[in-house]
């Protein structure tokens, strides 16, 4: 009689311990894996005495090695599939960012600077930012501003509203998510 209370009582508290491990990792990503893990534990704990009343000869230990093993393989493959995807939109992000400074070049701009927001769903890019200037050999224009100073990287509103339009039929962009020297 005394093995069966300690029996229950050992059970009870893997239960309780579990019940409070939940609470403690109620938002917690990795909290399928550990519960995963205390039920296996609880379920050895109400299995090992059947399995020992029948005389059998299975090594309860190694199958939780095997199984602890598969669940750290997995892990590990979810993380490189992870940074799989992240090289894999920062690759992307920079073939975007190199053709269109490519694309402004050839009309006549250098591209000081681009910054694109990609969805990272679909990678099409949401937003795009960027700082240009004229490019030397171009006719260039000279915007005087009687009230403030001149700026060496002025781009007229013409200029800018051709940039937006290029840019937003070329990658689908809308054109207030265009951004040219801060406008």
């Amino acid at each position: 009689m005394d093995k069966i209370y300690d029996y229950v009582t050992t059970l009870i508290i893997f239960i309780m311990a579990m019940t409070l491990i939940e609470m403690l990792l109620s938002n917690n990503k990795n909290k399928k894996y550990v519960m995963f893990a205390g039920t296996l534990i609880v379920l050895i704990n109400v299995l090992n005495p059947i399995i020992k009343a029948f005389g059998s000869n299975i090594d309860l230990t190694e199958k939780i090695r095997e199984i602890e093993a598969e669940m750290n393989q997995i892990e590990v493959s979810k993380k490189s599939e992870y940074q799989m995807e992240n090289q894999l939109q920062d690759t992307y992000e920079n073939l975007l960012i190199n053709n269109i400074k490519e694309r402004l070049e050839e009309i006549g701009y250098t591209v000081i600077d681009v910054d694109v927001v990609i969805n990272k769903s679909t990678y099409e890019p949401e937003k795009i930012e960027m700082k240009i200037r004229y490019k030397d050999g171009f006719i260039q224009p000279i915007v005087i501003d009687v009230f403030g100073s001149i700026e060496d990287e002025t781009i007229l509103k013409e200029d800018r509203v051709k940039i937006k339009n290029i840019l937003s039929q070329t990658y689908g962009v809308e054109e207030k998510n265009i951004i040219v020297n801060g406008k």
